[in-house]
């Protein structure tokens, strides 16, 4: 992930109202909009999507975040443990000259 602690300080720092005075306020939003590269947005937004689609398991279930990545993990450890159990038990019946692992 990128370091956008520079853009966050200056966000937080625009969104600090309400300021003492309009120049205040001013100068705040423009040294925001000064240091929000666009291109830097679109990665946030980017890289959201991505995590967000990695978490999603059924679209049809809702997304909670940690509980589906739990659950998630949960499945895809008992399919690997059917799948090492399937796999030994054809070593076990395979020949040991038909055995090319």
């Amino acid at each position: 992930m990128s370091d956008f602690s520079e853009l966050k300080k200056l966000a937080e720092a625009a969104q600090a109202f309400p300021f003492a005075d309009e120049a205040c306020e001013f100068q705040a939003l423009s040294d925001f909009y000064d240091g929000c590269d666009p291109a830097e947005v679109l990665v946030l937004i980017a890289e959201n999507e991505a995590l967000t689609k990695r978490l999603e398991v059924d679209p049809r279930h809702s997304y909670d975040g940690i509980a589906t990545r739990d659950a998630t993990i949960k499945v895809l450890d008992e399919q690997l443990d059917q799948l090492k159990a399937e796999c030994e038990g054809l070593r076990k019946d395979a020949p040991s000259s038909e055995i090319i692992w």
